[in-house]
């Protein structure tokens, strides 16, 4: 049976996709940069808000890490917005 999809992100769910993302470059022998924006630093940075809906970013090498966050995004069973 498939993951229920989830329309929000926690502290620990982010925390934890960035570390997959991190594994998974490292795999390929890549290193990544990732710039965060809006409610996503609000729960990580600020604690100011329990979850998030969206990861607003902006991110080098792009094409690798669009692919590596859609595996990600399918094996954790989040919806894909936009």
């Amino acid at each position: 049976m498939a993951a229920p999809h989830r329309s929000a992100l926690t502290k620990s769910d982010i925390t934890s996709a960035l570390g997959r993302l991190d594994e998974l470059l490292g795999s390929k022998g890549l290193t990544g940069e990732i710039c965060l924006f809006g409610g996503t630093v609000m729960v990580l940075a600020f604690n100011a808000r329990i979850s998030t809906r969206d990861v607003d970013a902006v991110f080098q090498p792009a094409s690798v890490i669009r692919e590596l966050a859609e595996q990600i995004r399918e094996e954790r069973g989040c919806r894909q917005i936009g």
